[in-house]
């Protein structure tokens, strides 16, 4: 669930590249990017449910 922002803004910024919407476009690719870099925050910084 927490990487479905990122798809639909990534899926958003294709369509807006495709109609020619730059400014949207680069705006959507930025959203995008920073909500994948807090999903693998979120994923790294997760407690490991075994013993390593």
């Amino acid at each position: 669930m927490i990487i479905l922002p990122s798809v639909v803004f990534a899926t958003l910024a294709v369509f807006m590249t495709l109609r020619g919407n730059r400014k949207l476009a680069l705006t959507s690719w930025v959203i995008a990017v920073v909500f994948m870099l807090g999903a693998m925050q979120y994923h790294m910084d997760d407690v490991m449910m075994i013993s390593l």
